[in-house]
């Protein structure tokens, strides 16, 4: 309550948003590589080193006099887990857009047979909204338009500055910024959904995947999110909306589907949660176009990440490894 003391305890994590999406995709075996702002502080020094032990590859602009970027987490023991983020962004607010566009676009491109990348497919690139809104759609747009192109996922997260573009300018962002997969969570879906214009319901009708699958939100979300976003190809393939202990769901322009959460013993604490769902689900998306019950699989990889994840304390570290992931599918 304002003007409340609370008394606490105090930890510090690696993390920010992109920071611990490249660690989930590095703990789900991708070669990853995480473009990103940091101050030549000893936050900045720390946060590489913790994502180099990880073999993430390392792309960062300092050439600015910018702290790293941080935030403050307050954890409710009283509401199993649950959290309030305040962000400053610091370093991630002067990332330039040329020197992401020309990574992005590095990366994505053909290697010599030399090289220790991979070539299995498919590339994806994954961005959110910690950085500036121009930068993130010219490095999705220039993912897209790679030599070797990617897959695009957005996870809109921070949602107002998004939401803040209005019902005039957000329909083209969001066209411009060539979006596969758009993974809000239902307080950033709702922020989205009612920026956009109105529109009218599409003629064709929503079937859930399976037939007999019941979706834990309303069919009127369902239809805003057809009608509003995939409609107009304001996201090409899929909206991906993270629901917490309820796991996922899935929409399509003309399926829906439920993917459960897995269950746990105990919460202690969801901070990264949705990052570790989000860097899996990147790390195992198949190769497009795909039917949506092959997306349906890979995000329940991503679900039982996530779920794995707050069982432990703090951000990045709280990620598990494929092989965690791997166990705790084989016990189902």
């Amino acid at each position: 309550l304002p003007g409340e003391t609370v008394p606490a305890s105090l930890s510090h994590s690696h993390g920010g948003k992109g920071s611990n999406q490249a660690a989930a995709c590095a703990r789900a075996g991708s070669e990853t590589c995480f473009i990103c702002s940091l101050g030549r502080d000893d936050v900045g020094v720390a946060a590489k080193a913790f994502l180099d032990d990880l073999g993430v590859a390392v792309c960062a602009f300092t050439d600015h006099a910018q702290p790293t970027g941080c935030a403050a987490i307050a954890i409710s023991a009283a509401q199993n887990g649950e959290n309030t983020i305040l962000l400053a962004p610091g370093a991630n607010a002067v990332l330039p857009l040329n020197f992401t566009v020309d990574a992005v676009t590095k990366f994505f491109s053909p290697r010599t047979n030399n090289s220790a990348r991979s070539s299995t497919p498919p590339n994806v690139c994954i961005a959110q909204l910690e950085t500036p809104l121009s930068v993130v759609a010219a490095a999705l747009t220039a993912a897209h338009s790679a030599p070797s192109p990617a897959a695009t996922i957005l996870n809109p997260a921070p949602a107002a500055a998004l939401a803040s573009l209005g019902p005039s300018a957000l329909p083209q962002w969001l066209r411009d910024a060539s979006i596969d997969f758009l993974t809000p969570n239902e307080v950033e879906l709702e922020q989205i959904l009612d920026a956009l214009p109105a529109a009218e319901e599409p003629p064709a009708t929503f079937s859930p995947f399976p037939p007999t699958a019941t979706l834990p939100i309303p069919n009127a979300t369902v239809a805003a999110v057809r009608r509003r976003l995939l409609a107009p190809m304001l996201v090409r393939v899929a909206v991906i909306v993270t629901l917490g202990n309820q796991g996922a769901v899935i929409v399509t322009t003309d399926d829906a589907a439920h993917v459960p959460a897995f269950k746990v013993d105990s919460v202690l604490s969801t901070v990264g949660a949705g990052d570790c769902f989000n860097g899996y689900l990147a790390s195992t998306l198949p190769a497009l176009p795909c039917p949506i019950a092959d997306i349906a699989t890979a995000a329940r990889v991503a679900c039982v990440a996530a779920s794995l994840s707050v069982t432990k304390q703090g951000a990045a570290e709280s990620i598990p490894t494929l092989a965690e992931v791997t166990a705790a599918m084989a016990s189902t």
